[in-house]
């Protein structure tokens, strides 16, 4: 890269501009370049005055007011006046919501099942019988941690898939 180039792969953008316009022109700048992971930190996020919000929160809420594809994560707070965001792509937090979130009243079913038969004093093998006792208990949550287990592994199997599929996207 030469010194006459604009950057195009970057990780961190720290914008120090305090007023509106020259907020909201760094951020049409940065707005091809964005990619997933990518921190923006604001150093006047927080500096208003008591009849408007500050500069750099205005442009920045007027750029990601109709923003599809990025989701601008809050991340950290600095000092009393600056806050930074996480870029992330929507795409990728909407599969990983979706393989969190999917419910699946079969597992819920079998947990309570297992639940209840490892409470109650009538069991297939009786508890009271030494090691023998416990053995249909142990069956029974080994059934159900590799029911989980399963579960767990499809559900990152999808999410993985997604965030492949989206990395590659953007290489492309």
């Amino acid at each position: 890269m030469s010194i006459t180039d604009e950057p195009t792969n970057i990780a961190l953008a720290y914008v120090d501009c305090d007023l509106y316009s020259s907020t909201r022109a760094v951020l049409r700048f940065l707005e091809p370049r964005l990619k997933h992971g990518m921190i923006v930190a604001f150093d006047d996020y927080f500096c208003w005055s008591p009849s408007q919000i500050s500069g750099e929160r205005k442009a920045l809420l007027e750029v990601t007011s109709d923003e599809d594809k990025w989701e601008w994560t809050p991340y950290v707070q600095f000092g009393w006046h600056g806050a930074s965001f996480v870029i992330e792509d929507k795409s990728l937090t909407e599969a990983a919501s979706t393989a969190v979130t999917r419910e699946r009243p079969a597992y819920k079913l079998l947990a309570a099942a297992a639940a209840l038969y490892l409470v109650m004093p009538f069991d297939l093998i009786p508890d009271f019988i030494p090691v023998v006792g416990h053995f249909d208990d142990a069956i029974v949550l080994g059934l159900l941690l590799h029911a989980f287990k399963q579960e767990w592994s499809n559900g990152l199997r999808t999410l993985w898939g997604a965030r492949r599929v989206a990395s590659q996207s953007q290489i492309a």
